[in-house]
């Protein structure tokens, strides 16, 4: 096989690994053409709802050969070697080979018994490799005859689709998942290198046919020898703890693409040289599958938008932005012969997506006659397949509903809030059984909700119950309505059905912590299937026997002494009964501490410490965990520059506790991967510091990269102060935040080249600023999915609001200003809103109920799909500059202007003031009703968009042509 073969081979098997499994639906005898003539680049993809692996050829963009290898109703996964595809039934792991060149479908054998939904196909040029991942078992198959070569070899490990991998030379690689050790098998011999990885925690992909070792925990990868399974190089990853994270490698090159959907990244590392940059995909966060290389572009698919992005590999930056479904979709994205394909399983679309974005689309079949198997047919195709018998199920009723589009509210221009489904007890079962499922939407209340359930059936309300009669996976789709009457994005979800006489199966147990101490609480727990348990039965024992003994599915423990321990977990559903047993280690708890303390190693609070001198803890070694475990650190004298904790090295934890009346709580400079969790930090801002340049904070850092606060709560005078190239990121927080009776007299930095993001925080400060004393517009600041109240906002290069309520910003003398999708209403009494920068982006926001609903002076900018109704005084005044360029377009601004008298420069819905010098201001396809005073009014001419509508409004539009 040549080198070029190989590669090929290896992508194929790359993406098979990481791909979900795909379900298919329907049924038909579809004519084949024996001896089709394709392109290079053609690929096997599963077709839903008609039961068939369809052929696309990548070069012309059109179905080639459209094969039936499977009844209606049955779960399929699909593989590819060359030209020949691969069926998987997963419902009784039955296999069908589909011939590359005649199009004929082979009779369906079972490589592995009982295997299922469990089983993988890694196919290389002489065999088909079928791994059982549950029960560590392989059998290698005749990839032509699917008979069995011998039996099957028992791997003694516990395997993941995304923690294996077949290379150049057809060894196949895994990795434990319960023990973390690397095993890999070749020539019919087991080879093992023990504790190589975290378990359950690590990734392996392939990179120029190399195995390669991502361990999530560790946050590294590790290009291994392919003889020796040892570590050849090391790559340091920028991870998180909780990174939602997807990888894999180039073919022809030693290169990582890491997918982390958790931010919205796509980190690229080469083994020889430091990771690049990260490239930001999108907006935030993201569903994102692995990335697919061709051509030295990277394709990265988000499956939650349905959208792909293209990223240039030489210039490391985004040059497509693709929306290849309207809905959320887990969609297939490979390649072949460097021609990209999509795929939605579960429908009709696919196609051929170009790099330079353009898509080629190919009906797999018509939708409106999937299940009429006459109607599938290839009508200039010639000849038929031989069509074999195949395992399945009955097809599932007609008028089976698909994904639920969102429907959009009155007056809503987008920015949809989320929807999410919860599904209880558990998203797996058997026929007959009942599910409750809830759709739930962040800080919202459902008032109504229309599902589906992927079998033909449909039911309203924000809580339903449901049964599914037949085995398969079935699509569950919700599209929810708020109280507010505004919809929310529509939300899908996966619920497996087996059949009813499945038995019940323990695929792993689970503790958490993995490294349970002394003294700590432990939640022990499993991942159960088959039939639901009617007993549960946990026995932990010891050194000493027994420890305790559950009944519950799951529980907590806190062990008094460390050791070894086993956890057995026994159930029984109808009479049968499994079992399975697991290991772990309790270790010592950390050591006690006290006030002037170095700690070089784990520590543990055991008391409150009140520490009167300078510094009350100093952590000086790397990767630290302080826990104050629900205890506070405090000081009963203020000295000039006392200070809570100093961090002096990278990677160090505070989390559980409070930090209170210090003049720094946590001070850090020149380190890296700081996390501080579940910590309330107040300092004091009686007598002030000494020094030059000083400034108490609750939390204060130099030159520290990636400081993450996670449910940190900091109620000081200075909140924070990032700096010099500082990078940080809250999330779940609270910044400085007051009774409503008290405006929050309080500041917080980010200067110096600093980076600071704040998601799903409340951020309420008097002054927010990236400056002081003239320094140049360097630092940015991001907030979203938060609350937001800004007095003053000042000296950022950038500053981006998104997603979140906001109750008044005051924004100034800074570069830009981008508010999205975000809420204004009153708070503290009728607030305003202004903005004085440079330039800005205003979309999809609500300005509601205000004082004034949005001041803005002298900048350029756009101002689009912004609603500005019931506000006091005014919905949007603009004041220009003397060179202003501003877009004004698709607003609505209804209602206001109600204050009693008559305000300076009157009241109403637009104002538009000075138009002095060069500035231009355009007006488009705006509308306004019912203010009183003006709906729109400019004090010169402005440009027409067109478009512009006034009705009822008491003094009607002023230099702004309104319709």
């Amino acid at each position: 096989m040549s080198r070029r073969t190989k590669r090929i081979v290896a992508w194929s098997l790359g993406v098979m690994v990481f791909l979900a499994g795909v379900v298919v639906l329907g049924s038909s005898r579809a004519h084949q053409a024996p001896h089709v003539r394709l392109h290079a680049g053609a690929a096997w993809l599963a077709s839903s709802k008609v039961g068939q692996l369809t052929l696309v050829d990548g070069s012309a963009a059109e179905v080639a050969a459209r094969v039936p290898v499977a009844t209606p109703g049955t779960p399929l996964r699909s593989a590819q070697l060359g030209s020949h595809g691969y069926a998987q039934n997963r419902m009784d792991g039955s296999v069908v080979r589909v011939d590359g060149a005649t199009q004929q479908a082979t009779r369906a054998t079972t490589p592995l018994a009982t295997a299922a939904d469990q089983l993988t196909l890694f196919p290389i040029a002489h065999t088909l490799y079928a791994l059982d991942s549950n029960r560590g078992l392989l059998a290698p198959i005749d990839p032509v005859t699917l008979t069995h070569r011998g039996s099957p070899h028992p791997l003694a490990a516990q395997v993941a689709p995304d923690a294996s991998a077949v290379d150049d030379a057809g060894r196949l690689w895994v990795v434990d998942q319960r023990t973390g050790e690397l095993v890999w098998f070749a020539a019919d011999v087991r080879h093992s290198r023990a504790n190589a990885a975290t378990p359950g925690k690590s990734l392996l992909v392939l990179a120029s046919g190399r195995p390669v070792l991502v361990d999530l925990t560790r946050r590294t990868a590790e290009l291994l020898d392919s003889e020796t399974g040892a570590v050849a190089e090391t790559t340091q990853l920028d991870l998180r703890p909780d990174d939602t994270v997807r990888a894999s490698g180039s073919a022809q090159q030693r290169r990582l693409l890491v997918s982390v959907g958790s931010r919205g990244l796509l980190m690229v590392c080469t083994f020889g040289s430091a990771c690049a940059p990260p490239i930001p995909l999108g907006t935030g966060k993201g569903d994102f599958g692995p990335a697919v290389e061709a051509h030295d572009h990277a394709v990265v698919p988000d499956y939650a938008s349905g959208r792909v992005w293209i990223v240039d590999l030489k210039t490391m930056r985004v040059v497509v932005d693709r929306r290849l479904f309207d809905r959320p979709v887990r969609f297939e994205l490979l390649t072949r012969d460097g021609v990209i394909f999509y795929n939605d399983p579960d429908s009709d679309e696919a196609g051929v997506l170009e790099l330079d974005g353009r898509v080629r689309q190919v009906a797999k079949y018509d939708p409106a006659t999937a299940g009429n198997a006459q109607a599938n047919q290839v009508a200039d195709n010639r000849g038929a397949a031989s069509q074999a018998p195949v395992p399945g199920h009955q097809p599932p009723a007609p008028g089976t509903s698909g994904p639920i589009p969102p429907v959009i509210g009155p007056g809503l221009s987008g920015g949809l809030p989320q929807a999410s489904i919860v599904i209880k007890p558990r998203d797996r079962g058997v026929v007959g059984e009942e599910f409750t499922v809830t759709v739930v939407v962040p800080d919202a209340e459902v008032a109504s909700a229309r599902w589906t359930f992927g079998d033909g059936s449909e039911a309203s309300g924000a809580t339903v119950r449901h049964r599914w009669d037949r085995p398969g996976e079935f699509p569950v789709n919700v599209a929810p309505v708020l109280t507010t009457g505004q919809a929310a994005r529509a939300a899908s979800a996966t619920v497996t059905i087996e059949p009813e006489d499945a038995p019940p199966r323990i695929n792993r147990l689970m503790i958490s912590p993995e490294k349970p101490r002394s003294g700590e609480a432990v939640w022990l727990s499993a991942d159960v299937s088959g039939a639901r348990p009617e007993r549960w039965e946990w026995i932990i024992t010891g050194a000493q026997g027994e420890v305790t003994r559950s009944a519950l599915p799951n529980f907590q423990h806190a062990f008094t002494t460390d050791g070894q321990y086993t956890v057995t977990l026994k159930v029984t559903a109808r009479g049968i009964s499994v079992q399975q047993s697991k290991q772990f280690t309790v270790v010592p708890a950390p050591p006690g501490v006290e006030c002037g303390e170095v700690l070089t190693a784990n520590a543990t609070l055991r008391a409150n410490l009140v520490c009167p001198g300078d510094v009350a803890l100093t952590i000086a070694a790397n990767d630290v965990v302080l826990d104050l475990n629900g205890y506070t650190i405090s000081t009963p004298a203020h000295t000039a520059l006392s200070t809570g904790v100093v961090i002096k090295n990278s990677g160090a934890s505070i989390r559980n506790g409070k930090i209170m009346y210090f003049k720094v709580g946590v001070a850090m400079a020149n380190v890296t991967g700081v996390s501080l969790s579940n910590i309330t930090i107040s300092s004091s801002s009686e007598g002030g510091g000494t020094g030059p340049g000083f400034i108490p904070g609750d939390v204060v850092a130099n030159h520290a990269k990636d400081v993450r606060l996670h449910a940190v709560n900091l109620t000081g005078a200075h909140a924070f102060l990032f700096e010099n190239e500082s990078v940080a990121t809250f999330s779940n927080s609270t910044v400085a935040y007051h009774a409503p009776s008290e405006y929050p007299q309080t500041n917080s930095t980010c200067r110096g080249n600093s980076s600071c993001t704040l998601t799903g925080s409340k951020v309420h400060v008097y002054t927010l600023r990236c400056e002081t004393s003239g320094e140049p517009y360097t630092s940015s600041i991001t907030i979203e999915q938060g609350e937001v109240d800004i007095a003053a906002g000042e000296g950022c290069d950038s500053i981006t609001i998104r997603k979140s309520q906001a109750f008044g910003v005051g924004i100034r003398f800074g570069r830009s200003v981008t508010l999205v999708d975000n809420t204004f209403t009153p708070f503290r009494g009728n607030r305003w809103n202004g903005l004085t920068v440079h330039s800005f982006s205003i979309t999809g926001n609500h300005f509601n109920g205000m004082h004034s609903g949005l001041a803005i002076e002298y900048g350029s900018g756009v101002i689009t799909h912004n609603t500005f109704n019931d506000n006091a005084i005014k919905g949007l005044r603009v004041q220009t500059g003397s060179a202003s360029v501003i877009e004004i377009s698709h607003n609505d601004f209804f209602g206001n202007g109600k204050i009693s008298g008559d305000p300076p420069g009157g009241k109403g819905g637009l104002f538009i003031y000075d138009l002095e010098g060069s500035s231009t201001v355009t007006v488009t396809g705006n509308k306004s009703g019912n203010n009183t005073g003006y709906g729109m009014w400019a004090e010169k001419p402005v440009i027409n968009g067109g478009g512009n509508t006034s009705s009822a409004d008491q003094l009607g539009c002023h230099n702004v042509p309104c319709n």
